[in-house]
């Protein structure tokens, strides 16, 4: 029996002419089967397993530059304060904890680092900030740099003077996110 895309020739033999529409049907095939394979080579085969840390003060580092500048604000407030801090330790070649606690001369990156009184509180807003930090950590390709690779942020109610040399990449409830 022949292939059912093969014609009869004008005298009943086998021909090696196939229809248009057997031939579209077999390239699209084709396309899927490439398309499936490279899907496949570029999918991982399994969810990622989590990074080992040891470092829980890393962790906690984190945690604090989420909770003191963000811990009132959304998740995606939360996430956007934890991309700043990780592209300030990429782009500065510091630890999560070296930029935490970043100073110039007397200055601090974060102000609550500077004033002495603070300490940390153990409420629902220090949990989820303690949790996505872990998270972030731990899971980092799960996430995505939603600020657009900022560096910088402020409140909407204040007016640093640095803002007007700095490109705006992204307002995140009341914070605006620049790099």
């Amino acid at each position: 029996m022949l292939p059912r895309n093969r014609q009869r020739g004008f005298r009943g033999e086998p021909s090696n002419r196939i229809s248009p529409i057997s031939f579209i049907e077999e390239v699209m095939t084709q396309l899927i089967r490439l398309l499936i394979t490279a899907m496949i080579l570029v999918m991982p085969m399994k969810p990622e397993q989590p990074k080992t840390i040891t470092d829980k003060e890393t962790i906690n580092c984190l945690a604090e530059g989420i909770y003191f500048e963000a811990g009132n604000q959304s998740n995606l407030g939360k996430q956007a304060v934890a991309w700043v801090i990780f592209n300030r330790s990429k782009d500065w070649n510091l630890s999560i904890c070296e930029t935490v606690h970043h100073k110039v001369g007397k200055s601090c990156q974060f102000v609550w680092y500077c004033q002495s009184a603070r300490k940390t509180p153990n409420n629902k807003n220090w949990n989820e900030s303690y949790k996505l930090a872990e998270d972030m950590l731990l899971f980092s390709s799960n996430y995505t740099d939603i600020t657009k690779g900022a560096k910088y942020f402020h409140a909407s109610y204040v007016a640093p003077v640095w803002k007007n040399k700095k490109k705006l990449t992204i307002i995140i409830g009341n914070h605006l996110f620049y790099r």
